[in-house]
């Protein structure tokens, strides 16, 4: 009988063995998941703050600069003609007036509103882009990305590929108004992407 209790004592000890390295292994091993939700509201929060925050309502300095009509406000002066407008509707016409003559300054103010608006928004752990497409096919000349014509990339911060990511939120609103009090532009649509 002492012979049968020492050889389950060593089977136990053997099995309890086991399950401490398998459980040391499960422990040991990070596992990765992106945090969902925190994304989710990055998206839509950043796209919120700007097609609610009107140009009148923004403590800017740029903003300030762009709505001034005087010659001393420098550069980018009087390039805000519509203090109602909301800052996602001052973009889709910066947009439109880059398309029909302004050119390069009307779509370098709309990437400086844009970095300017999305600086205390913006979270170091995630990947975005802040795109604004025109629906309308027509040459785009001003366009960063040449493989997606006709879309103006205001806002890029990229630490890993679109391709390569297990999460990818995409958030749209659509933009549309009059340009100069006069104009119909749009439809343009503001797309706004996160990723980890």
């Amino acid at each position: 009988m002492n012979k049968k209790a020492f050889f389950f004592t060593i089977d136990t000890i053997i099995a309890l063995g086991v399950l401490v390295v398998g459980f040391l292994l499960i422990i040991s091993t990070h596992t990765y998941q992106p945090i969902e939700s925190q994304t989710i509201f990055f998206s839509k929060d950043l796209l919120q703050v700007f097609s609610t925050t009107k140009v009148s309502q923004a403590d800017n300095a740029l903003i300030f600069q762009m709505r001034c009509t005087d010659c001393d406000c420098g550069t980018g002066c009087g390039l805000i003609k519509n203090i109602d407008n909301t800052l996602l509707e001052q973009l889709g016409e910066f947009i439109y007036r880059s398309e029909n003559g302004c050119g390069e300054q009307c779509l370098s103010a709309a990437k400086e509103i844009a970095t300017s608006f999305s600086q205390s928004l913006i979270n170091p752990q995630f990947s975005y882009e802040f795109v604004i497409k025109d629906t309308i096919s027509k040459p785009c000349y001003y366009c960063i990305k040449e493989e997606e014509n006709n879309a103006y990339y205001l806002l890029n911060k990229t630490k890993t590929a679109q391709d390569k990511t297990n999460l990818l939120i995409v958030s749209k609103r659509l933009i549309y108004g009059i340009a100069d009090n006069e104009n119909m532009f749009g439809p343009y649509i503001a797309e706004v992407r996160v990723w980890q």
